[in-house]
């Protein structure tokens, strides 16, 4: 499924519209708790080329797609999943939930639920720091293409 976001990223004539907050979010989300290295990468590579498709796009009042649709508060907060101390849960009202649709009542596996509790007997602290790694390169990637005018830290500005 990311291999084909990834591909729809990378054709320029299609809408742009569908690239937003949440798309972001949800392929941050997918960095923390993924476990499989192939899929953190194309996960990475879909976040990298989103980011330079929202920085080179420019609304009709002349701001940056990219600082409209992530707010430096949603930054701080994913930072703030990120740096969860290892071994502590994470805080899941932070996470995006995909909804159910109106008739659906089944039961559902989380199978992220090792990887959002920290849960030593289950995944290594290798894999957690892999995926904090590719996390915070995520995060480092938006902040460097954040438009230099404009500070992530609210009224500030660059000098």
């Amino acid at each position: 499924m990311v291999k084909t976001l990834h591909s729809f990223l990378q054709v320029s004539s299609l809408p742009r519209n569908w690239i937003s907050e949440g798309f972001l979010r949800l392929l941050l989300q997918n960095l923390v708790v993924e476990e499989k290295n192939e899929i953190r990468d194309v996960t990475l590579a879909t976040w990298r080329t989103a980011i330079t498709v929202l920085s080179a796009l420019i609304t009709d009042t002349g701001a940056n797609w990219l600082e409209c649709i992530v707010t430096p508060g949603r930054v701080l907060e994913w930072h703030e999943v990120v740096m969860t101390p290892l071994g502590t849960p994470i805080d899941q009202n932070k996470f995006c939930v995909p909804s159910r649709s109106a008739g659906d009542s089944t039961e559902r596996h989380n199978i992220d639920k090792s990887m959002l509790n920290q849960d030593f007997a289950l995944v290594s602290q290798e894999l957690v720091l892999k995926a904090r790694v590719a996390a915070a390169t995520a995060i480092a990637t938006l902040v460097n293409a954040w438009p230099k005018e404009v500070c992530l830290v609210s009224g500030a500005q660059h000098v």
